[in-house]
């Protein structure tokens, strides 16, 4: 363990006697059933949330570093969790979806080359992504509702507590006690041994063997014996969507400031994203009905009662139920061709950058923006297209 892990070693102690008279099993290392995941005990600590101003990575469209990863703070894991050694895998949801019959089939985003390249393909689905997928790789096109009735299912499987990690969580685990934007240190060189890396716009230093999506657990873990937190595909967290961290908690529970809310945090960064959007900080929001063929998840499991775990509960209203975008008139065309892959309802458009009509056109132009990485539609649409959207959304969220 590196050094860095001295950090938390104080709780280290309080963590393991609290495991004695717990549901933690004995051993660091467990699966509740054939077909549940494996997974690794985390002990309690307190680390460093974020990256401090002098780390920053720039943002590749804006060319600022991302203020999504501030202010750097300190968090505190008063309990310990486990949490799965691996991304859940094709193999294990199929054995989710043939025991409940729950249907997860609902589309996926499809990449393209070129302008208009993130379309929905209502024929994609976690069996069928686009590409083809061995049973021991991480499971995608799941949307947060599939990756929470996934853990509800565990749960009554096992009774035990399952569900999706925090943010913070996330974080904790997949730092293991490192300091730095990667858990192996700063060579560049090493990535290979430890991530499935992305050089396409950048001299690559190595070669990992795996030009898309990896089995799980091929690269070396980190600290904890966390395979795959960096790349491979990005992961669900519990956590709405926030712009940075003003305000987060600083006790490790989700932040959740709206039960019913639409935008939610993915973190990992996948194969697809260049190293270094790549990182234990990188974070991002998505639609919590949305999927691609890059995201997917890794589930925790309470060690005991922990006031600060979010409940694994599965969405029970279906997404033919939400409100749809009308699409009676040239904009809500435009709107339906280029965004609605993404803002599947009304409730996913949030305002968290500002909700005048400058910051949406600019949102609309550019696209970049640190939470949700929206394409640049100036480079697709016309500047008259720009402004029919731009009025659209601002009328159908009753935006002034």
């Amino acid at each position: 363990m590196p050094a860095q892990a001295n950090y938390f070693r104080p709780l280290l102690v309080a963590s393991l006697l609290l495991g004695a008279c717990s549901n933690a099993p004995q051993d660091p290392v467990f699966s509740d059933c054939p077909d549940c995941p494996v997974m690794v005990t985390i002990p309690a600590g307190r680390f460093m949330m974020g990256t401090a101003v002098a780390d920053r990575a720039d943002d590749p469209v804006s060319g600022r570093p991302n203020a999504n990863e501030e202010p750097q703070h300190e968090v505190t894991i008063a309990q310990p969790f486990a949490l799965g050694k691996y991304e859940v895998t094709v193999a294990q949801f199929a054995a989710f979806i043939q025991d409940t019959g729950y249907n997860a089939s609902q589309g996926c985003i499809q990449l393209r080359e070129g302008p208009g390249r993130l379309r929905l393909d209502p024929v994609l689905d976690w069996r069928n992504p686009g590409f083809k997928q061995a049973d021991d790789e991480p499971v995608v096109c799941v949307s947060l509702d599939h990756a929470l009735a996934y853990t509800a299912w565990l749960s009554e499987k096992t009774g035990q507590n399952y569900t999706l990690p925090s943010e913070a969580q996330w974080e904790y685990a997949a730092k293991a006690g490192s300091t730095g934007r990667y858990f192996w240190g700063d060579d560049l060189s090493r990535a290979c041994d430890y991530a499935n890396v992305n050089f396409s716009q950048e001299p690559p230093p190595c070669d990992d063997g795996y030009p898309d999506i990896a089995p799980v657990g091929q690269f070396q873990p980190n600290a904890f014996g966390l395979h795959d937190t960096i790349s491979n595909v990005w992961e669900w967290t519990t956590d709405c969507g926030h712009k940075n961290y003003e305000g987060a908690p600083t006790d490790g529970s989700a932040w959740i400031d709206d039960e019913n809310c639409q935008l939610r945090m993915i973190r990992s960064g996948g194969v697809r994203n260049i190293l270094t959007r790549t990182t234990h900080v990188v974070r991002a929001g998505r639609p919590k009905t949305g999927t691609a063929p890059n995201l997917g998840f890794r589930v925790l499991r309470t060690l005991g009662a922990d006031p600060t775990v979010t409940p694994a509960v599965a969405a029970t209203v279906p997404r033919e139920a939400a409100k749809a975008w009308p699409v009676d008139s040239e904009a809500g065309r435009l709107f339906k061709a280029n965004c609605a892959q993404c803002h599947t309802d009304p409730n996913t458009l949030k305002g968290v950058y500002g909700t005048d009509v400058d910051t949406i056109r600019n949102l609309i132009t550019d696209g970049g923006n640190n939470i949700m990485s929206m394409p640049a539609f100036k480079d697709r649409i016309s500047a008259a297209e720009i402004e029919l959207i731009t009025g659209y959304v601002m009328q159908q969220k009753d935006w002034n």
